[in-house]
């Protein structure tokens, strides 16, 4: 009897005793450790992101940014990385690009609010289910924003994603986990305020001491703006400084890799959604912890000025958890085992890829290389400045917009709202933001040929899914995996890539080229050669009679290419051929694509512009607002 009480009663005198010494947090529903710098198997991962910033806008990268001592902290006890590159521009794109480590033009997931979802490679799955199945406790908080199946690829795939989800939940405190914190402080739609906010809290800043970036008008629009983002910066810092308290009160800091990172570039206008640094040049610090130091074989507090970019950061993740990273997978790790981090590793280039982001399209691929950057803009007649409805309804950008209207801007910021050229060439070293285009100096020109070369190969291997445009793709990728689809297609997406390449070379030798593809019975091919033509603008005007049978193409997105090609080709108007499309269509990406080339008439060549009845069978927020943009 005795033995039989001692049996029951031992147990619960432990459970108390544990209690009493604080090795069960009932408060958290957790394990403490009872020593603080007793080591797990594997290393616990946590992403901290920071929306919309670019590297710019810290003063750890550049003067004009805002002191972050919580982040320069972590950058005294890891490494920072001064040429971390987002691959995507926007949001969703970035996001996807992170959770798959694959870049987004090779799995179609390459536009910002698409009118499909794709699935992962076939036999793959996402960067924290690949941790979860070596034992990690995985948690989001909070945001998805995947261009995925959300059926496959949603909430549920984690142990916790939504507001409330932590790391603190899991089994023991032996299981290592995987957190992704995003602070979302920083975001763009913190910018959406209004004049009576300037006037009201001007005084707070020292507008005179802002260092705003040559390309935007210096006014105390812009200045402002620029303060009371940096100030957004400071409160992402001070959250941070939480997240870190929290690891350390449980005696997890030097056993967990902390990453911290931008989800991308941004946030005053001619950053968010362009390739240019300031849309794509991210900061990355990563904290090394103490128990964790043997895979890492850089000291602590320095820097890395090797480029890497998204997709190495998935590969990162998962080599430094030692999961062996899938075939399909494009990064390197630059952390972990048997990793070099001082040679010129993963491979010192990042490719860098902008298309449809909400109803503005504009094909767009860069890649930087060494101190060069190299962007490819193949709708070149499309200015950067046509406009977002969401993302101008910001002061700065209205106010730019209006300075432009009446002649207010000089040479610089001028180019925002003026047609691109095909090929744009930087020394990002001594042009930091990309205003000197080197492409026709003749003393690069072999710079320029390498980098050409070396964009054409990278998007002919993957092969880059955006030669199709988006109306076309939501018509044959439907239920097929992506990547295999682009392998089925990849000669004929190296066709439409080389037809493409026309835009480069002077209109004459281009010539032939374009009227091959003009006469194709191939509808790509077609669709190439006018929007090749119409980047060639009067040049090409000579080829109309063969694009004028265009205007019926049984293909609305080659409707809506043709005239474009009138528009800048031949200054005449197509608006009721695209209205056409927009009230008959019942696709609603075929619609959006017309709106946006109507959008664009109006805003650049608004003599051929006249308000027209529109009336779409299908109706959307985005539609709506379109048309609304286009009847003010």
């Amino acid at each position: 009897m005795k033995n039989k009480f001692i049996s029951i009663l031992w147990p619960i005198c432990t459970v108390i005793a544990l209690m009493g010494c604080n090795l069960i947090s009932p408060k958290n529903g957790y394990i403490e450790r009872a020593d603080v710098g007793e080591k797990t198997d594997k290393p616990n991962i946590v992403w901290i992101i920071s929306e919309d910033n670019s590297s710019d806008y810290l003063q750890l990268y550049s003067e004009r940014g805002a002191k972050t001592p919580a982040i320069e902290k972590l950058a005294q006890q890891g490494i920072t990385f001064d040429n971390a590159y987002s691959n995507g521009a926007v949001c969703s794109v970035a996001r996807t690009t992170l959770a798959t480590g694959v870049y987004a033009p090779k799995m179609a997931s390459q536009y910002h609010r698409a009118s499909f979802t794709v699935n992962v490679p076939e036999g793959g799955q996402l960067i924290h289910q690949y941790l979860q199945d070596i034992g990690y406790y995985t948690t989001n908080n909070s945001k998805l924003d995947y261009n995925l199946n959300y059926l496959q690829h949603g909430a549920e795939t984690w142990h916790e994603s939504g507001h409330s989800a932590t790391w603190q939940n899991r089994k023991n405190n032996k299981q290592p986990f995987f957190h992704i914190q995003t602070i979302k402080d920083t975001h763009e739609s913190r910018l959406l305020f209004n004049q009576k906010n300037i006037r009201e809290n001007k005084h707070k800043y020292n507008l005179g001491e802002i260092k705003l970036a040559p390309y935007l008008p210096d006014t105390d629009v812009s200045r402002y703006t620029h303060a009371f983002y940096n100030e957004k910066i400071r409160v992402m810092d001070s959250k941070v400084s939480d997240i870190i308290n929290d690891l350390e009160k449980a005696g997890e800091l030097e056993n967990t890799f902390v990453f911290y990172f931008g989800d991308h570039g941004g946030v005053l206008p001619r950053s968010k959604g362009y390739i240019y640094d300031s849309g794509t040049r991210v900061p990355l610090v990563v904290r090394v912890p103490k128990n964790y130091k043997h895979l890492v074989n850089s000291p602590t507090h320095s820097r890395i000025q090797n480029i890497v970019e998204f997709v190495d950061l998935s590969a990162t993740t998962l080599h430094i958890a030692g999961v062996d990273i899938p075939e399909y997978i494009d990064g390197k790790a630059f952390l972990g085992k048997n990793v070099h981090l001082n040679k010129a590793e993963p491979h010192n280039i990042a490719l860098l890829y902008a298309d449809k982001m909400g109803e503005k399209f504009d094909l767009v691929r860069g890649l930087r290389k060494g101190k060069y950057k190299y962007i490819r803009s193949y709708q070149p007649y499309l200015p950067d400045g046509l406009s977002n409805n969401y993302r101008f309804e910001m002061l700065a950008y209205k106010e730019w917009v209006e300075l432009y209207k009446t002649s207010q801007l000089n040479a610089t910021s001028s180019a925002f709202f003026k047609p691109k050229s095909p090929e744009l060439l930087f020394d990002v070293s001594n042009d930091p933001h990309e205003i000197t285009n080197l492409a026709n100096n003749p003393e690069f020109k072999n710079v320029l040929l390498e980098m050409r070369d070396s964009l054409n190969s990278t998007l002919t291997d993957l092969p880059d899914l955006g030669f199709y445009p988006e109306s076309y793709l939501a018509q044959h990728i439907t239920n097929q995996q992506p990547i295999a689809f682009g392998q089925r297609n990849k000669q004929e997406l190296s066709q439409l890539i080389n037809i493409a390449n026309l835009q480069v070379l002077p209109y004459r030798q281009a010539r032939s080229g374009i009227i091959n593809a003009l006469k194709s019975s191939k509808p790509m091919m077609r669709y190439w050669g006018v929007t090749v033509a119409a980047s060639f603008g009067e040049q090409a005007s000579e080829l109309w009679p063969l694009i004028k049978p265009l205007i019926n193409d049984n293909l609305a997105i080659i409707r809506t290419r043709t005239a474009e090609f009138m528009a800048v080709s031949l200054n005449k108007s197509a608006i009721d051929g695209l209205a056409i499309t927009v009230n008959r269509s019942l696709k609603y990406i075929e619609i959006l694509e017309a709106l946006s080339a109507m959008k664009f008439i109006k805003e650049f060549h608004p003599h051929l512009f006249k308000v027209v009845k529109l009336s779409p069978r299908i109706k959307t927020s985005q539609i709506s607002g379109v048309i609304k943009s286009l009847n003010k």
